[in-house]
């Protein structure tokens, strides 16, 4: 195994580590070739891979972003970048100044096949959780080859087959295998977003670049799923939520509007009445009146 330590960006805590499989991992594991982690902007020998190889690269903090197949995605914090390395051009942007990550280059088994699944539906960026832990994985898979001793090949293979089944139950390829049509998992996270940030100003680009997918096939895919264009399903959420503080609290029409994140309660109004055919007023005297109660 070789350590690489400062990369060509002067960035002193980069760490890359080459690694040589054995003839018996090429035939029986999930081997490595190379993993490192950096806290500036990536070497940019990482976008030189003369063997055939995946890669996967998790973003602590900061952002970055990778040209892969034509398409620019921009690296968040907690996303999670699965690519193949074996026949596609790929190209990592150092124009961002502070992107900490941590990233390995595998192969071997059954590779080929899960990096289908796991992309077929998202592409090739998944955004976790918190709780997820993938990070921890990597961070144990680095301080595997850091070790390396007798154990060192199958536990790395252990550790890559976990990593790729979480990436593989994140993607929900499983779900999507068993019942065809099933929104895929990049909407539904789109449609928990927008649930739980109405409030703010949601564009369809601050959702391309945070579910990493291009707009045009992410407004494609919402609308097919939801029925809503992205923009017109924010103005639903919006209406829905209002509809209930007009019905459950004693708030005034222009607390309501500032609660759903409509600055100006005249557009308000005149929105609110255009989609239910009331002013918020009527529509909460007329629910307070009306037996059953309006929806």
């Amino acid at each position: 195994m070789e350590y690489l330590g400062r990369n060509r960006n002067n960035d002193t805590s980069a760490i890359r580590l080459v690694v040589s499989p054995s003839a018996r991992a090429k035939t029986m594991f999930y081997y490595m070739h190379e993993i490192g982690s950096f806290h500036q902007r990536p070497d940019p020998s990482l976008n030189q891979c003369p063997i055939p190889s995946f890669m996967i690269l998790y973003t602590y903090s900061g952002h970055g972003a990778v040209t892969y197949r034509g398409i620019e995605y921009t690296l968040l914090p907690g996303h999670v970048l699965f690519i193949d390395c074996t026949s596609t051009l790929f190209s990592f942007s150092n124009r961002y100044e502070q992107w900490h990550a941590i990233w390995f280059r595998f192969n071997g088994c059954s590779s080929s096949s899960y990096f289908d699944h796991i992309t077929k539906g998202e592409g090739p960026v998944h955004r976790i959780e918190n709780r997820s832990p993938i990070p921890l994985i990597m961070e144990q898979l680095l301080e595997q080859q850091r070790q390396e001793d007798s154990r060192t090949e199958a536990v790395s293979s252990h550790l890559i087959t976990h990593i790729l089944t979480e990436l593989l139950l994140l993607s929900g390829e499983l779900e999507e295998a068993t019942a065809p049509g099933m929104m895929p998992m990049y909407i539904r996270r789109a449609v928990d977003y927008i649930d739980t940030h109405y409030t703010e100003g949601i564009t369809l680009a601050q959702l391309s670049k945070l579910f990493a997918v291009s707009k045009y096939h992410l407004a494609h895919e919402f609308k097919k799923y939801t029925g809503f264009a992205p923009n017109k399903y924010v103005i639903h959420v919006r209406i829905r939520e209002t509809k209930r503080m007009l019905k459950d609290s004693d708030l005034s029409i222009t607390e309501i509007s500032e609660r759903a994140g409509i600055e100006s309660v005249t557009h308000f109004i005149s929105q609110f009445k255009r989609e239910v055919g009331w002013t918020p007023l009527a529509y909460r005297k007329k629910y307070r009146q009306s037996s059953p109660p309006l929806p």
